[in-house]
Formats: structure tokens, sequence, C-alpha cells
């Protein structure tokens, strides 16, 4: 074949091989389409204690909620020298002179002369408990309360002195005064949870 006849052959090759590198560039250089994705709303925890009831302590200045379905007693005066000593259960009636699931609460008069800082009083005390702890209460299971603006400390377990301690207690220091809240278990679901949820929603008022 002469070079007449190659050349038309030439051409056609050339000009399929340029459209085909053509398309090979085209699609090695495409750009993805931008998916964009509609950001969705972050989940919102719901606080169960802010529709609870509150229990407003207006001599000692601190207020506190519990449960919707539980009641609150008063305790009588003489009770081993409480200011006040009152009584948040899931009971319906006030049992007085009987064991009471729940939450018990006794504000005392210290008249302490060291306690004039309650931060510092309320350290003191939860280090010697600690220092204590391996020698005289081995089974002690302490903590020291996480709460704003207040000074104090929780004991779990092995409370030093307790005849029976039914469940944790939590000791509050707001010199002079120490506010206890006792906290009995029994026949209540999550124990624990609820004693540390009511004890979180603890406030001062003055």
């Amino acid at each position: 074949m002469n070079q007449k006849g190659l050349a038309p052959i030439l051409i056609v090759i050339l000009i399929a091989a340029a459209i085909g590198g053509y398309f090979i560039y085209k699609n090695q250089n495409k750009v993805a389409p931008v998916v964009q994705k509609t950001p969705q709303p972050l989940p919102t925890s719901s606080d169960e204690t802010t529709n609870w009831k509150t229990y407003n302590e207006a001599n000692s200045g601190f207020v506190i909620k519990y449960p919707n379905s539980w009641n609150q007693f008063n305790l009588p005066d003489n009770t081993g020298g409480y200011v006040t000593k009152i009584v948040l259960t899931p009971q319906t009636e006030n049992l007085l002179n009987k064991n009471t699931n729940g939450i018990t609460i006794g504000v005392l008069n210290l008249n302490i002369k060291d306690c004039t800082d309650s931060a510092d009083y309320s350290n003191t005390e939860f280090n010697e408990y600690l220092r204590l702890k391996d020698d005289l209460y081995p089974d002690l299971e302490i903590e020291q309360l996480n709460l704003q603006g207040i000074n104090g400390y929780v004991i779990y377990k092995g409370s030093p002195g307790a005849v029976a301690q039914r469940g944790p207690e939590a000791y509050i220091f707001q010199c002079p005064k120490e506010i206890q809240i006792s906290f009995d278990p029994t026949g209540i679901e999550n124990s624990t949870q609820l004693f540390d949820q009511i004890l979180s929603t603890l406030k001062f008022t003055q």
C-alpha cells in the first residue's frame, strides 16, 4: 500500500486517539459533587428533678427537691438537739417511732468554736476519716460533695459510730450549723442513684 493510502488511516487513528485521550482526561479530573448534610439537632436530656416537689427550709436557708410521689412529714422538736428534722418518704403516713424509708433531714447547731470556715472545717473532718480509715474504719466508703457552694461529704458505707447504717449519709457544713441527710433505701429501686439525684438539688438560699 502506498503512502497516499496510509494517510487517511493514520488521520483516523490520530483523531480517535485524541478523542479517547480527551475523555480519559475528563473522567480523571471530574470533581465529585458536594453533598451537603443537614445538621441534626443534638439530643437534649431532660432533668426529671425539674418538676419534683421542693422542701424549703427557711430558717436554715436551703431548699432540696424530692420525687412527686413522696410525702413530707415533720418530726417533733425533741429529737436530740436538732433545730429541724423532717422526713421525705414514699410512705403515706407519718411513722414517727418506726423505721421510715426515704430521706431524713436534720439540722444541728454545732456550736463549735473552731467551725468558722465551712470549707476548712469540712476538709478537716473528711481528711480525718481518711487518716483513720485503714485502722478503724476498713469498710468506709466516703466521698467529698461535688456541689457548687456546698461543703461536706457523703458516707456511702461504714458510717463510724452508726449502729446500723441503712444507706448513704451526707454531712453538710454551714457553720455553725450542720445539715445531716440520711437515706433509708428499703424497698426503693435504684436507691443510690436516687439519693445522688435528690442531693444534687440541694441549694442554699442565704
